[in-house]
Order: structure tokens, then sequence, then C-alpha cells
């Protein structure tokens, strides 16, 4: 029955990618979504943990903290942390708590440090008298990452969620990061930042990630030193024949000039020179593709999602005549980042108005239409329309349960609607749903879900515990019963 709240906010790299696992500088920002929990201490040496969405409750004994017994997933990532706190000296107990996020998934705006950093607030605040730094939790979770994930993660990602805001990373000390505040938006002048979802998951590479840190480190050793930030290009320029790999020569290049594009760019900002930044984005784009080479995996090279999307962007805005784009966060796959004039917003709209008014709109308007599907929107509506006496209203809706689940454009809209109103279909949330006498609410067991689009049979696609035909064969038989 008790309960103490907290948040911790996702984030999104600005620039400086790839550089904190060796020392480098970067500029991050958290953002206005966020992973929320209700906790509470329970007495015992088990944390349990609920999460919104998930059907398996999250539970880690204290007692038996191993790598060997939490070996994968959000349990293992909990395991680590607990055992990374008590490594560095902090106090753990059980708990129970409630969680819900609506930080994207496999957005690169680092859902799962969002998830680290409110675990860290939870054990700080119950067992450690709040006296955790933001570099203590930073460090929890890189323990985590790398040694129950097998993933060479830096601290980027956890300190941009831990300390908010736009704010310049050095990385040069573990031990005693330094970060500065920047006074910076998009939109101070006039840009927004948009996520692009290319369609290509994030699972099962841990090894594509981790091989980045692991090159530079080598070329490193060869420098003489255990991090690049303690030499320089012209060390490595000197050197570069004793390299065999040529791609880590490429990424300890890159490494050298993004480093050098992160503090100009603080610079840029503080003298609000925007063009300049802009500019500064691109190259560190530009590199992250040609030097870095984090844009598709040599795996499976016939497969890049992000250099395809990063080139049709391109075209779109060489057509604008305006703003830049570069691959987010880890890079391999899931999203690209466009920074876009706001304007450009109406340019959109524009598109699929045209395609709504040869199916037969006569004025159609996408912004308000979307506007419209909220539960806050259907709730003025449906305040201000009243049934008609003689009519049946009844209502059906589903639950599409993951973004990637559903044809686009809803695993992209999917997100938008969850971070508004929560569970949803892809389209429309679960408290837009209801109205009239009677209403369904369809779901499957298992991940997938059932989209707007599996409703209304758009995809004609065949899913396990839904049959859209008997559905709405019995749709129609239940409205002959009742004498219609």
């Amino acid at each position: 029955d008790k309960a103490e709240y907290f948040t911790s906010a996702g984030r999104t790299e600005i620039i400086g990618n790839h550089t904190d696992h060796n020392g480098g500088k970067v500029i991050a920002g958290s953002i206005n979504l966020d992973t929320i929990g209700a906790a509470y201490p329970n007495d015992t040496q088990v944390i349990h943990i609920t999460s919104e969405g998930y059907r398996d409750e999250i539970v880690v004994d204290l007692t038996k903290l191993s790598k060997s017994n939490y070996k994968k997933g959000t349990v293992a990532l909990v395991a680590g942390m607990m055992e990374g706190a008590q490594k560095n000296g902090f106090k753990v107990s059980g708990f129970d708590a409630y969680v819900s996020t609506n930080v994207i998934a496999a957005a690169g705006v680092s859902s799962s440090a969002s998830f680290e950093m409110l675990i860290c607030t939870i054990i700080d605040y119950f067992f450690n008298d709040s006296k955790m730094s933001y570099n203590d939790y930073a460090k929890i979770g890189q323990y985590a990452e790398n040694v129950y994930w097998d993933k060479a993660s830096g601290m980027m990602d956890q300190m941009a969620c831990a300390v908010g805001g736009p704010v310049l990373f050095d990385f040069a000390d573990r031990d005693n990061l330094k970060y500065s505040k920047l006074d910076f938006s998009f939109g101070k002048f006039g840009y927004k930042l948009v996520i692009v979802n290319t369609g290509k998951g994030h699972a099962d590479l841990s090894q594509e990630y981790s091989e980045i840190p692991g090159e530079m480190k080598a070329v490193a050793k060869v420098l003489g030193v255990e991090l690049l930030h303690e030499t320089n290009v012209d060390a490595l320029l000197e050197h570069c024949n004793e390299i065999e790999d040529d791609r880590a020569v490429l990424r300890a290049l890159h490494f050298f000039g993004e480093t050098t594009r992160v503090e100009e760019a603080a610079d840029a900002i503080h003298h609000e020179d925007y063009k300049k930044f802009l500019e500064l984005v691109n190259e560190s784009g530009t590199s992250s593709w040609e030097l870095l080479q984090n844009c598709y995996t040599m795996k499976d090279f016939h497969e890049q999602k992000i250099t395809r999307t990063l080139a049709l962007t391109q075209l779109f805005l060489k057509k604008i005549g305006a703003g830049v784009c570069r691959v987010h966060g880890g890079g391999f796959a899931g999203v690209i980042a466009a920074i876009v004039p706001e304007k450009e917003q109406q340019s959109v709209a524009k598109a699929y108005n045209a395609v709504f008014k040869k199916l037969g709109d006569d004025s159609p308007d996408f912004l308000l239409g979307v506007k419209d599907l909220t539960a806050s929107a259907c709730k003025v509506l449906n305040d201000k329309l009243h049934d008609a006496q003689g009519v049946l209203y009844q209502s059906v809706g589903s639950r599409q349960n993951v973004a990637g689940n559903g044809r686009f454009p809803l695993n992209y809209t999917y997100r938008l609607v969850k971070y508004f109103d929560g569970a949803n279909d892809g389209l429309v949330g679960e408290k837009s749903f209801p109205w009239g006498a009677d209403f369904k609410y369809l779901t499957v067991e298992g991940k997938r879900g059932i989209s707007h689009g599996d409703v209304i049979d758009l995809n004609r696609e065949n899913i396990p515990g839904f049959d859209v035909r008997e559905f709405y064969v019995k749709l129609v038989h239940d409205l002959k019963t009742k004498g219609y």
C-alpha cells in the first residue's frame, strides 16, 4: 500500500558518436520521454519488478547474484546493477516496484539506460541516503552492461539520462567525469529533432558494438597508451603502418575528428552559430558512416536499413534545401536522426493530405485528424455527441504490443500514440476506444499483439489466436441475434 515515485528520462546523442568509451567528448541531452516507477522496500533480499506491457515479473534474489544465475534480458541487467552497486561500496536490498515507460525501445534514445538510472535512483533513495553521485549511477549501469550483457558500452547513455538537459560531457577521467550544462534546444533556431525508424532491430548486436571500443583500444595500445584520448592524431599518422587492422585505423581517425567536432559544436552553441552547428553535425554523421562504419553489420551487409534511410532522407533534405541527418546512437540498426525545420512538418501533412484527397476526402486535414485521435480529444467529442434513440452503439479496439509488429505507418505511429495515451493499436489509444453499450478489447498471448491494420485485415495475415474473418462472422451473428 505504500510507495514512493521515481522518474528517469531517455536521452539523445547530439554529437560525439562512439567517443565516450575511449575518454572522448560528447554533447547529449535528455528528452521528454521517461521511465517512471512506484517502489517501496519489502524487507527481504529479493527484488520484484513488474513492468507494464511485459508478461513476466522481474525477480532477482540478492543472495544469488552471479552471471551464471542471470544470463540474459532485463533480469540480468538488474542483477548486474545490484552486483555493480555492491562492488562500488553501496548497499542494496529487496524492493517491490511497478515500472512504466514511454521511452521508445530500439530507437537510440536509451530505453535501457533510462531504466538503469531509475533503478539506481530507487536504491540510492531507499538504501544509501541519496549519497550516490551521477558518476556512481553511470558506473553501475556500465558494469551491468559490460559484465552481464557482454556489451562494451561506455557511460554516456547513463550520464545523459541521469544529469538531464543538454550537456557537454568529458569522459577523460572515468572516476571524475566532467560535464557542463548547455543553453540549447533545436527549437531556439526553428528546427526539430526527428527520430526515424529504419525497420531494423537491435537484437544480437553486442559483438558489433563491442568491436568499436575494442579496435580503438587496440590502436591506443600500439601508440603506447590505454585509451585514445591520451594521444593524438599525429601519433596515429606516425605509427599508422604498424597497425594491420585498416578498419581500426579508420575508427581511430573518427575518434580524433569527432572529439574536435564536439568542442567546436559546444563553441558554436555558445555563440549561437547554428549554421556552423548543423555543419558539424552533418560532418559527424558522414564520419560515422564512412570511418566509424556503424551503419550496417558485416554479418549481413546486404541489409542496410540505416544507410538506405540516410540516403533517402538526404534526397528529401536536398529537395527542401535545409536540415541534416545522421545515424543515431550506437548504430548498426534502429533509427536515424534528422534535424529539420519546424515548418517542414507541414510538408509531411501536405503529402498525406494529397493521398487522402485521391481516396475521396474533399477536405482532408492530416494534423487535425491525428490530434483528434487522442483520448482527450475523443472525450471532448463524446461529450458533444449524444446517442440517438433506437441505435445500437458498440465499439471494438485492439492492442499492438510491439512497434515493429505493425506495418508502416503503424510501426511509427505506435510510439507516438503510446507517448500520449499508452497502450494502443498503432493508431488509436486504448482509452479512446470505448463507445456505447458494448466494448470488445482484442488481445492475444505473446509479444505480437493485434494492430489496427490486423483488425481491418489490411495485410491479409494470419495471427495466432485471432482469426479476423471469424471475428466479423461472429460480430454479424451477434447483431442478428439481437434483432438487427
